[in-house]
């Protein structure tokens, strides 16, 4: 995303300097009184309004969906990192060389607690793996995904099940129906991002 724009469009909301003159010709054209009497764009935009500016926009930046009861925020994604305790990483493998190995393996070492879910993998990072979600015997904050596109569906409903907080699937990964589907099951979904990205980028 075009740092510019973006500052753009979250700076306007917020400085008490700036004046509605300030914004548009339109309004340097009208009178003094008139724009001494207009309200300060930090009076016209609360701090509710801003938070929903701000959500749209990481929104548009990336596929990000919020359960309709989510509470307005300046950045989702800090918030998932900042409260999540514990990550189960879906298709995690013992293979250093594997992309998912080496982000549960940061994830671990800036203090999460990772579960490996791989059917095939009896041990990932000197953690037990369980065949499934379901199997895994205490609450799981994120599901990080590992897996094809197609094969989203059967991990989305387990993590529904398993009354996950956040389905996050990696950078492309995608499954539109499965997303709405958690999303309106009260979970908020993450498509095509890499968790290890995001967290390195924002230092929650």
């Amino acid at each position: 995303m075009n740092v510019g724009l973006h500052n753009a469009h979250v700076g306007i909301l917020s400085p008490r300097s700036l004046r509605a003159k300030d914004l548009s010709l339109p309004c340097r054209l009208q009178s003094c009184r008139a724009v001494q009497q207009r309200p300060l764009i930090s009076d016209i935009f609360s701090p509710r309004s801003h938070n929903l500016a701000r959500t749209k926009l990481i929104e548009l930046e990336m596929n990000l969906h919020r359960p309709d009861a989510a509470n307005a925020s300046s950045d989702p994604i800090v918030e998932i990192l900042r409260s999540a305790k514990t990550i189960a990483v879906v298709g995690l493998s013992s293979n250093p060389f594997r992309p998912s190995h080496g982000v549960a393996a940061y994830l671990q070492s800036v203090g999460y607690k990772i579960i490996p879910v791989n059917p095939n993998e009896p041990e990932v990072l000197g953690v037990k793996s369980y065949a499934r979600l379901e199997d895994i015997p205490e609450p799981v904050d994120i599901v990080d995904v590992f897996r094809r596109s197609e094969d989203v569906p059967p991990v989305a409903d387990s993590a529904i099940a398993i009354g996950a907080k956040v389905l996050w699937l990696q950078q492309g990964i995608t499954h539109s129906a499965s997303a709405e589907k958690a999303r309106a099951a009260g979970l908020t979904v993450i498509e095509d991002a890499c968790l290890f990205v995001e967290h390195k980028k924002r230092r929650p």
